[in-house]
C-alpha cells in the first residue's frame, strides 16, 4: 500500500471520528442530563439517543471497514439495518414497540419542547 492511500485512509478514520465524538457527547449528555450537549445549536431539537446510537455505530463500521475488518463493519451495518427498520414499524397501529425510549426513557420523555413520539429520531418531532 503506498503512501496516498496510506494518508487517504487516516484521513477516512480522522473524518469518522467526527460523528462518533456527537454521539458520545449526545449519549453523555442524555446520561447525565446535560441539555447542552444534546443539541447541537442553541433552542434546536435534541439529538435523541437512537441517532446518537446509530452516529456512533456508523462512525465505528467505517473505521472498521478502513482498517480491514469488514466482519465488524457488516455487523455495525446490520445493526443499522435493524434500528433503521425498527423505526417505521413502530408507526403501524398496533405495534408496541418502546425502541424509543429504550435509552434514557425518563429523561427523553420529559425534553423540551415536548415532541409528539418523544425519543423518535426524526427533526419532525
Amino acid at each position: 500500500m503506498g503512501l496516498p492511500m496510506m494518508r487517504l485512509r487516516h484521513a477516512v478514520v480522522v473524518m469518522a471520528l467526527v460523528p462518533i465524538l456527537l454521539a458520545v457527547l449526545a449519549l453523555i449528555g442524555w446520561s447525565r442530563g446535560w441539555t447542552d450537549l444534546v443539541t447541537l445549536l442553541p433552542n434546536a431539537r435534541a439529538m435523541q439517543p437512537l441517532t446518537a446510537v446509530g452516529l456512533l455505530i456508523c462512525g465505528m463500521s467505517l473505521c472498521a471497514f478502513v482498517k480491514c475488518r469488514p466482519k465488524l463493519a457488516a455487523v455495525g451495518g446490520l445493526a443499522l439495518f435493524a434500528i433503521g427498520l425498527q423505526t417505521p414499524l413502530q408507526s403501524f397501529p398496533g405495534m408496541p414497540f418502546v425502541a424509543d425510549l429504550s435509552l434514557f426513557g425518563d429523561v427523553v420523555s420529559r425534553q423540551q419542547p415536548p415532541m409528539q413520539f418523544p425519543g423518535r429520531p426524526s427533526m419532525i418531532g
